[in-house]
């Protein structure tokens, strides 16, 4: 990979890891906004954290341009995993600034009456089923992660395997010729000893009978 390729790779892996701890942020800020006395600042601060996670991502989306097309294919999975991460915590956020605006403007309006109250409350019940949903999704998200991870390794090592496989080629093939060649020296011996077998015996058949002519 040239020098730009490892600079391009090495910002996406940093952009990568900015928007996971924006995100990690996000989710600290949004699960203890109820605690909190000013509600309106940890919305700003939340605003703040998703426009930076989306500055980010925008960063990242350039940098896959310059990426092979077998790399980019594996980038692009954690470039859109991510972003489908910070979707998801922004709809929390629109949610929660949503509810806190029309409990401002219910408080101004109508003041702390029954209404409100069992408004609110079917809001945050809400709100709760929407966190444990989300909660099941970012466990969703880090398991489709690794089993990205996995098939990326898989993929590695099937390629080196590959090439260790076309590195012993030549090897199978020189050890198929010395076995066609020791065959072939192994048929001539064969064929040598039974040639002085048959003149040994001729010379031996001849000596018999020089012997049997002079008795």
């Amino acid at each position: 990979m040239s020098q730009l390729s490892e600079s391009s790779s090495e910002l996406f892996v940093n952009c990568d890891e900015e928007v996971t701890a924006i995100c990690k942020k996000l989710q600290q800020i949004l699960t203890t906004i109820d605690i909190q006395e000013d509600k309106i600042f940890a919305l700003k601060e939340a605003q703040s954290c998703i426009d930076s996670a989306n500055e980010n991502l925008k960063q990242m989306e350039v940098e896959l341009q310059g990426f092979e097309k077998n790399i980019k294919d594996n980038l692009k999975q954690q470039f859109i995993l991510q972003k489908r991460k910070l979707d998801e915590i922004n709809k929390i956020y629109t949610q929660m600034k949503s509810k806190y605006e029309i409990q401002t403007s219910k408080e101004l309006l109508f003041g702390k009456d029954q209404q409100r109250q069992k408004l609110l409350k079917e809001q945050e019940q809400i709100y709760d089923q929407n966190m444990k949903l989300q909660d099941a999704k970012m466990v969703i998200y880090g398991v489709e992660k690794e089993a990205n991870e996995i098939q990326i390794n898989l993929r590695r090592h099937t390629d080196k395997l590959s090439s260790n496989i076309e590195k012993q080629q030549p090897i199978r093939d020189a050890l198929g010729n010395s076995y066609v060649l020791i065959k072939t020296m192994q048929n001539r011996i064969r064929n040598n000893k039974l040639v002085l077998f048959v003149v040994c015996g001729i010379i031996l058949f001849a000596i018999l009978i020089i012997i049997f002519m002079n008795m």
